[in-house]
């Protein structure tokens, strides 16, 4: 029999080999371990979680020097080999008024004399939580816990190897070379301390050096044991071990920091960044985007996810759904071509408030494939790099001479298409530039606008409204009359309607930056623009009223603490234009500002407070991850109330161009669907990966060329592990559900679902990027009078293969307030169980919960959910 290692395909003989094997990857990041004992097919996303299952589910063998202890209560005469029963039997004492020490006197020598259950029970979880839920072991005469036996010494003493899992095990020999694994997992070991977390080269060689060292005096060590014992062994067998042939000074593959980097590129699914020298000495270090395609598709889960789509024919639930991608006729003509979505961002790698600003400024340029499906787009991994380049470069040079590399492989992909491999098949896959997202500064420099929004008569590139002429209809812009402002702006030698020169990426075949193709980024146009400065100017306004003071908001606000989530932290306030905190912070505090002050009636009457809840309804809308057309025009018609009632309550505050940009997005939405899939944080968010690698590297030399290095091993890494892209449940406590473990009627609506099969429970899992736990609420439909149901989760089931998941749980029904804008459960509701099916979801996001001092539960939505 053969045990495949399902993280690097290595064979083993037997199943004890195949769980030490296991433990060598404890360090990958992302593996899953999966438990082949018994046919039991459980996944784990950490290797002490698989330990423990294993100690905790399976049998388990004890050799001589591992063998049950039994312990003896310290009043009477019991004895037991179980915690449990001897902890249930302490507190027997202590009820009969019977004061004792801990039962486990032995191993932590206190001398304390409990009198009270309480006492005794925080001792025992505080100082012997380890042994709670195991047995005691008696090894080499030391009482121990079973959860402290060692990793090996636990899986070499697991029942025979009879039992096993037929999927995965093989007939025949394993045909392994140890020395190529072993190269492998230490290669992977470097190239992770390398790229993720930083480690300099000259801190890599110490700590191989160390190594080798510790290596030398061990197999020193195992001699002189030997020849205590008579045993007579060659030295020479001892020191060509695994570590010392890597590191080999003559032949060794990892002998050298250069030799390192070369077995990384060659072994590795390395793309080297190409140097682009440009005038006046300045260069863009360019990663060829063909490259990088062929090598996504040699990754399965990413060829996978590639022909998985999700449109939706009358709806909108990505970009796929609008109208501009709809219109194109490449798309239309090659429904499998790349949808490919480019991003451009300058950020200051030094302090900005440092001597070194803008001294080394870099432009990011990243692309990410939209054809896979919207819950990958958030992580981090997924975003490719295209290029770096001094921001200053940009402006002295332009975008048309900079992306000249880029614009030639873009055109390459449109004609002539990439040659790649799926299914053992070579095919050839087109495509072409859907989108470039950006913040509106960056849009505007890629698409030839105006970069002075203040100032300029025409700032929109979506309209060609100006101040002058306010009260004039708008016109959408067009690519004709885009071309016709551009001969004018060429002809005068000044901006025609807001236009400077002709955008570079229009000389591509099916892209045209006014199709339109510079979709808006909420975050910045809302979170860090509208909700920031309006959000704060009504606070301002309430202090000033009297009515609360930024001390009694602060204090409030950081009383805030919802079941089952995590804290939200957010900057106190003062008295200033705009409101301290990111775009996230805002965003948060604006979602939350209604359960700060849900039970004061006199606030709920006043026109800013529904001025906020006006804003509050937008913003969940354009957070929305599906929605309707329906829920578009309920869009159009609140952002409408909202600005007017903005302008007559704030006559003396003028309206900034970003709510200009807001009026645009029932439009917009129409155009590119859910804004949300849209905006840039996710990017922004691969900003930190090289802030945080110049920063440990402390060398400014060349850091174009350093970072884009660091960033090409690090991507290597994750598609050589393959750990992109993956839509398996994550779970820690998973288990098959048993007979007696739920009630007969929870059983019977079990099996009414999904028949007798048999299916895992737990009560936490990460499900595409979600965590859903026991205690929380899901919303799953609307009902024929307007209210929410939901899905209080008591269990979660989770399928065999691991690749979707459904909610038991009861069944609760919800009304809105409409003074507070939040949630609120009807009171004469019966208990009724429920199962819910995870795609028939209106909003995967649990909702928020909030236990109010007068014990009622609120609830919100952390985004508007589907109703059509």
């Amino acid at each position: 029999m053969i045990f495949k290692c399902t993280i690097c395909g290595f064979n083993l003989k037997t199943l004890s080999k195949y769980n030490v094997h296991l433990s060598y990857h404890r360090n990958t990041h992302g593996a899953t371990f999966k438990c082949l004992k018994n046919n039991c097919n459980l996944n784990f996303s950490n290797y002490r979680h698989f330990q423990k299952h294993i100690l905790q589910n399976h049998k388990f063998n004890y050799n001589s020097t591992m063998m049950l202890a039994s312990v003896s209560c310290t009043v009477c005469v019991f004895k037991t080999t179980n915690t449990n029963e001897l902890c249930k039997h302490a507190y027997s004492h202590i009820k009969n008024s019977i004061p004792l020490k801990c039962p486990l006197f032995d191993s932590c020598k206190t001398e304390t004399v409990f009198t009270k259950v309480n006492n005794l029970s925080q001792h025992m979880r505080r100082i012997h939580f380890k042994s709670l839920k195991g047995s005691f072991v008696r090894n080499k005469d030391t009482l121990c816990d079973i959860n402290d036996v060692g990793d090996v010494e636990v899986i070499n003493n697991l029942d025979s190897d009879e039992d096993y899992n037929p999927v995965v095990v093989g007939e025949g020999q394993p045909n392994n070379n140890y020395e190529e694994l072993s190269l492998k997992l230490i290669s992977s070991l470097y190239l992770t301390m390398e790229s993720k977390y930083f480690m300099t080269n000259k801190s890599m060689q110490i700590v191989i050096d160390g190594i080798t060292d510790l290596n030398k005096l061990n197999n020193d060590y195992i001699i002189e044991k030997l020849k205590t014992n008579n045993v007579v062994i060659d030295k020479a067998i001892l020191e060509n071990n695994l570590f010392d042939k890597v590191h080999n000074a003559v032949h060794g593959e990892l002998r050298s920091k250069f030799i390192r980097n070369k077995y990384y590129q060659n072994y590795f699914n390395y793309i080297s960044p190409k140097c682009i020298n440009l005038e006046g000495g300045s260069k863009f270090y360019y990663v060829p985007i063909i490259k990088t395609i062929e090598m996504l598709f040699k990754t399965k889960n990413f060829c996978k996810a590639y022909f998985s789509p999700e449109s939706n024919v009358e709806d909108f639930s990505n970009i796929c759904d609008g109208i501009s991608f709809k219109n194109n006729l490449f798309y239309e003509n090659n429904p499998h071509a790349l949808q490919l979505i480019l991003y451009q961002d300058a950020f200051e790698i030094c302090n900005p408030l440092g001597s070194s600003r803008k001294k080394h400024k870099v432009v990011g340029i990243y692309f990410t494939v939209n054809n896979i499906p919207s819950r990958h787009w958030s992580k981090v991994g997924h975003i490719q790099l295209i290029g770096l380049v001094y921001e200053k470069t940009i402006k002295m040079l332009g975008f048309h001479k900079v992306l000249t590399v880029l614009l030639e492989d873009l055109k390459f992909i449109e004609v002539t298409g990439v040659e790649v491999e799926v299914d053992n098949k070579r095919i050839n896959i087109k495509g072409s530039l859907l989108s470039v997202i950006g913040d509106n500064l960056g849009s505007h420099q890629v698409g030839g606008f105006v970069e002075n929004f203040s100032t300029s008569g025409y700032f929109c590139r979506y309209c060609d409204f100006s101040y002058a002429h306010s009260n004039k209809p708008i016109v959408y812009r067009t690519k004709s009359l885009y071309e016709f402002d551009v001969n004018m702006a060429n002809f005068e030698a000044e901006p025609s309607k807001g236009i400077k020169h002709n955008s570079v990426l229009n000389d591509l075949n099916y892209y045209h930056v006014c199709n339109p193709g510079l979709p808006p980024c909420i975050a910045h146009d809302m979170f860090e623009g509208v909700v920031q400065r309006d959000l704060m100017l009504a606070i301002n306004q309430c202090v000033s009223n009297k009515w609360f003071s930024y001390d009694e908001l602060n204090i409030k606000v950081s009383k805030l603490h919802f079941l089952f989530e995590k804290k939200y932290t957010f900057p106190l306030l003062s008295k200033g234009d705009k409101l301290p905190g990111n775009a996230s912070q805002n965003m948060m505090l604006l979602l939350l500002f209604p359960f700060v002050f849900h039970d004061d009636d006199n606030l709920h009457v006043s026109a800013i407070w529904k001025l906020i809840l006006c804003l509050r309804r937008i913003c969940l809308l354009l957070l929305s991850f599906k929605i309707s057309l329906n829920q578009v025009a309920l869009l159009k018609t609140l952002i409408t109330e909202y600005l007017e009632d903005r302008q007559t309550l704030f006559p003396n505050v003028s309206l900034k161009p970003k709510h200009h940009f807001m009026s645009h997005y029932p439009y917009l939405t129409r155009q590119f669907g859910p804004l949300r899939h849209l905006w840039t944080l996710r990017f922004e968010a691969k900003h930190q990966y090289f802030k945080n690698a110049i920063r440990h590297s402390k060398n400014y030399k060349n850091i174009l060329f350093s970072l884009s290095n660091k960033h090409q091993l690090f991507q290597a890494l994750n598609a050589t592990q393959n750990l992109l892209f993956n839509d398996s449940v994550l779970s820690d406590d998973a288990h098959i559900l048993g007979e007696c473990e739920v009630s007969y009627e929870m059983k019977n609506l079990i099996t009414t679902n999904i028949g007798n099969i048999d299916i895992l429970i737990s009560n936490y899992v990460t499900f595409r990027g979600t965590i859903y736990k026991t205690g929380q609420v899901v919303c799953y439909d609307i009902d024929a009078f307007g209210y929410f149901l939901l899905c209080k989760i008591q269990f979660i089931l989770i399928t065999k293969e691991y690749d979707d998941i459904y909610f038991v749980g009861q069944k609760t029904k919800i009304f809105c307030n409409y003074y507070n804008d939040l949630f609120y459960q009807f009171a004469d509701e019966t208990e009724i169980n429920i199962f819910v099916k995870f795609n028939s979801l209106l909003c995967h996001e649990p909702l928020l919960q909030y236990l109010s001092t007068t014990k009622t539960i609120l609830y919100s939505f952390k985004s508007t959910p589907y109703v059509v």
